[in-house]
């Protein structure tokens, strides 16, 4: 009795070593990575802050979209914010504890099976992972967190615990659905445990009244957010290069980290160890199986790669590694082989030490040209620029301004204002119109008070340096350089005078039972000498087969001439089959135009001649300038 009372105290010591030291290695860690800056965890901070302030979980008072994936994340963020904390600094702090969290409860998963070496090097390899490090202040690690409890407390036969982590992760992100699911199909189909109803009872106590508030709150239960990567994705846009699928994105990272380190290939042979120990360590096949299948997850939904979507790979791979680590030594049991084992461990983390410490130089320092592989697996440059931005327009623009950026999450959280982000994020039309593959449709139709573009005025890829209307209706304020001169500088443009009303007209066209004209909309009171002018062109697809169309809003001079026109182009395979939806059409007109009655029109052209109908719709006399 007295052995076993000695055996259990020495194993508490081992679990307190174990924790200790697993917990100073991520405050080590966070102490050198705190200042990395990650753009899309902004988004989230803007809900937090704004929740703080007013009660709403909103991005902006004005803005009633979800455009958070994270909102359990947002409004934990938000109620640190009440006290005045910084909530970037405590989002990096609940990041480093969260994978501290994870790292332990995977080593107590595999010490509940007699693993505790294996158990050991998983967590330092979780605790140590440049993956985890680089989500930091992201609600991923957050929500490693929670499943990886969820995994150990399973594992115990806590089904109401197990629940509520579940739950929890659910409503931080709801593929964490993924996780649920597979834990539920391990516990009673692998395990042949009885249904856990307890447990069940508990996740749909923490879901449901969360999903009764979204509703209330947002009308809707999914986010733009994923609109958004799918347009993007549509679009060829990734977190890596043009046209990057999510396995590609896997390969390019592994490409980056081989290159930090060569060490990194000595998780072959661990792993393939790993997946001879699987078959008789059936307690860790979820644990195991959750990175294969959030990608697999991933890859149906077709959303564009970002490197934190490959997180749960993060916990697959070190289960694996501490299980090939286990199995040599309990196959082989000398002093020898332990420290073989021990060894490859050791070998493991230290490459990963060395990717770490590239992180940290890469904060601040110079970073590889963005087609180095070794860019991927690095910290981005925009992450000081992005906040002198913010906080130029936070202290130069009205309260109530409104800005276009490209992304939307550094700038609008510290220039803490109605921001339109030009890649779909905050508004669902914006998303809808990439889907399309409508790169300009945020400007016309929003007209934000300030723009921030590159030096060279584009915005993918569209020349707007020489867009004759864009340069009538913005002009160049300030250009921002970087501090730390790693990122190209930024111009802000603030929009010349207030847009004119668009005047609505009802229509009814109907071209080859392929696309319909519902309506138009023109600047009438532009219909002058030296203005620019918007015209939107509201359109429903009828047509199942993809068409390329052609839309031409145009206007006849006095003797029927062509005096103006402008044109969109797409493809009815991008547009949704019965759902209304609107382009624009921007000119200027020429200080030199003459007076006079002129006709405007809209002609459509199907398939390059198949269809091509022109409609003279309006006649409108154009005066002069005055």
């Amino acid at each position: 009795m007295n052995g076993q009372n000695l055996d259990a105290q020495a194993y508490r010591r081992i679990d307190v070593i174990v924790a200790a030291m697993l917990g100073l290695t991520a405050i080590a860690l966070l102490a050198s990575l705190r200042a990395m800056m990650l753009d899309d965890a902004f988004i989230t901070y803007s809900f937090a802050r704004n929740l703080a302030r007013t009660g709403l979980l909103r991005y902006h008072p004005d803005n009633p979209f979800l455009s958070t994936s994270a909102p359990l994340y947002a409004i934990l963020l938000g109620l640190t914010a009440r006290p005045g904390l910084s909530i970037p600094t405590v989002s990096n702090a609940l990041s480093a504890a969260s994978i501290f969290g994870s790292s332990f409860f995977i080593y107590l998963l595999f010490r509940r099976h007699q693993a505790r070496v294996g158990g050991f090097i998983s967590a330092a390899l979780i605790v140590t992972s440049p993956l985890l490090w680089l989500s930091l202040g992201l609600e991923t690690c957050w929500l490693v967190f929670l499943i990886c409890s969820a995994f150990y407390f399973a594992d115990a036969d806590r089904p109401v615990l197990t629940g509520l982590l579940l739950g929890l992760a659910v409503v931080t992100r709801a593929d964490a659905l993924i996780a649920a699911g597979l834990i539920a199909v391990h516990q009673t189909l692998v395990l042949r445990r009885r249904i856990p109803w307890k447990g069940i009872a508990a996740f749909l106590l923490v879901v449901l009244p969360f999903l009764v508030y979204l509703l209330a709150s947002f009308g809707s239960l999914v986010p733009t957010t994923l609109d958004a990567k799918q347009a993007q994705n549509r679009l060829g846009i990734s977190g890596f290069y043009v046209d990057t699928s999510l396995l590609e994105g896997l390969v390019i990272m592994s490409k980056g980290w081989w290159n930090q380190s060569r060490l990194y290939v000595l998780m072959l042979p661990m792993l393939i160890l790993g997946v001879v120990a699987l078959p008789k360590a059936r307690w860790a096949w979820a644990t195991a199986a959750w990175g294969v299948l959030h990608l697999t997850a991933y890859v149906l939904l077709g959303v564009t790669p970002y490197f934190w979507y490959y997180a749960p790979f993060v916990v697959t791979l070190a289960a694996m590694i501490g299980l090939g680590l286990q199995l040599l030594n309990q196959r082989i049991h000398t002093g020898w082989m332990l420290a073989t084992s021990t060894a490859f461990g050791l070998l493991l983390l230290f490459s990963q030490l060395i990717s770490l410490q590239r992180i940290s130089a890469a904060i601040t320092g110079p970073l590889p040209a963005n087609t180095d592989p070794n860019s991927k697996v690095l910290p981005g440059s925009n992450g000081l620029i992005y906040q002198k931005v913010g906080e130029w327009l936070n202290a130069n623009t009205p309260s109530d301004a409104t800005v276009g950026v490209t992304e939307v999450g550094i700038i609008g959280y510290y220039a803490d204002r109605q921001m339109v982000d030009f890649l779909g994020v905050l508004w669902p039309d914006v998303a809808h119109a990439l889907q399309r593959r409508d790169l300009y449709y945020s400007i016309p139709q929003y007209m934000p008070d300030y723009l921030t573009l590159g030096p060279s005025l584009s915005t993918f890829g569209l020349p707007l340096a020489g867009d004759e209307w864009f340069l009538s209706n913005y002009r160049p304020v300030e250009t921002i350089e970087d501090p730390a001169a790693r990122h190209e500088p930024i111009v802000i443009l603030r929009r010349t005078e207030d847009p004119a009303d668009l005047v609505e007209h009802d229509v009814d066209i109907s071209v080859g039972n392929v696309v319909e004209v519902n309506g138009y909309a023109v600047e009438e009171e532009q219909l002058r000498p030296g203005k620019p002018v918007r015209v939107r062109v509201d359109l429903l697809n009828r047509s199942e087969e993809p068409h390329r169309v052609k839309t031409i809003a145009y206007l006849n001079g006095p003797d029927s001439s062509l005096a103006y026109w402008a044109e969109s182009e797409g493809s009815t395979g991008d547009w949704p089959v019965g759902e209304p939806f609107s382009v624009y059409h921007l000119f200027k007109i020429g200080d030199d135009l003459p007076t006079g009655i002129y006709q405007f029109g809209i002609r459509i052209i199907v398939d390059d001649g198949l269809f091509d109908e022109a409609h003279h719709l309006r006649e409108y006399e154009i005066r002069d300038g005055q």
